[in-house]
Parts: C-alpha cells; sequence; structure tokens
C-alpha cells in the first residue's frame, strides 16, 4: 500500500503542512524514563485500543487500527532512540479514512520528569469524515488520551 500524502516526516515540522489540521497534545507520566521508552516501543500507548501490529518499532512497520468498522492502515515513517528522548511517527497508507502523519514521543527532562507528546496533522481523507469533522475531532481527542493511559498502565507494568 501507498502513503496516502507526502512528504512523509512532516511530525517533525514546526508547522502543519498546508491544508492539514494540528493536534497536539503533552502529559506528564508518573514513571521513570526508561520505562516508559520501553512501553512506547512495545506499542504499549496502542495496547488497550484494537490494533493490530505486524513487528516491533521500526521504520516500515505496519499497523492497522479498529474503530468500529472502519480500518485505519498506517506506517512508521521515523523511528528516534536517544538517552534522554525517543519516538516514532506512522502515516496513514491507503484505506485509511483520514490522511496524515502522527507521532508519538517521550522525553526526560532536566528535573527527572517524564514527558509524553502526541503530534498529528490530518485532514479528512473520505466523505464520511469531512461531513463529520466534528465527530472526528472529537474521537481523535478522545483516542489520544487513552494512548497516554495506556502507555502510563504499560510503563507501570515494567
Amino acid at each position: 500500500m501507498d502513503f496516502t500524502y507526502g512528504p512523509q516526516g512532516v511530525t517533525n515540522a514546526p508547522d502543519p503542512p498546508a491544508r492539514m489540521r494540528a493536534l497536539r497534545f503533552e502529559t506528564v507520566l508518573d514513571v521513570p524514563f526508561k520505562a516508559a521508552r520501553e512501553a512506547l516501543f512495545a506499542w504499549g500507548a496502542h495496547r488497550a485500543l484494537r490494533h493490530k501490529v505486524t513487528g516491533p518499532v521500526a521504520v516500515g512497520a505496519e499497523i492497522t487500527q479498529y474503530f468500529g468498522p472502519f480500518r485505519a492502515p498506517c506506517r512508521v515513517v521515523w523511528v528516534k532512540n536517544g538517552p534522554r528522548a525517543a519516538g516514532f511517527a506512522y502515516g496513514t497508507l491507503e484505506g485509511h479514512p483520514e490522511i496524515g502523519e502522527e507521532s508519538f514521543f517521550v522525553r526526560e527532562t532536566p528535573d527527572g520528569c517524564t514527558r509524553f507528546s502526541i503530534n498529528a496533522y490530518s485532514r479528512p481523507g473520505r466523505w464520511y469524515v469531512r461531513w463529520g469533522s466534528p465527530v472526528a475531532r472529537f474521537v481523535q481527542k478522545r483516542i489520544t488520551r487513552k494512548y497516554a493511559r495506556s502507555l502510563l498502565a504499560a510503563a507501570r507494568e515494567l
């Protein structure tokens, strides 16, 4: 399957691409950075949601999300794994109801806190998403909070 947008890696850019809306989320996780990083790379943020993952987090790995009758395939486009910051992003593939990219990142702050952030740039890819845009934004924000709770739970299990 091909990506539905280009170029990939837009979640590393400071501004959203033209015609895409931005979603930014950040929270503090009450777990050590190393546990959060390990849980993130074991798809811990995605554990509580109905997602099918093919392989470990690596460039080219595919993940398919299921939301009711909707299937949303994505592929990992970048991975960073440093001693104080780590994360990855995936982009939408053909068949996804939206067009865009979403990143998941954990970092250790100088004062020892672990911060988790999600950055997403997207636009509707199907008529029903465009038509139901307010609902789609609400669902995206709700799922974002679920990612954070799921990552925290996964990191606490380590």
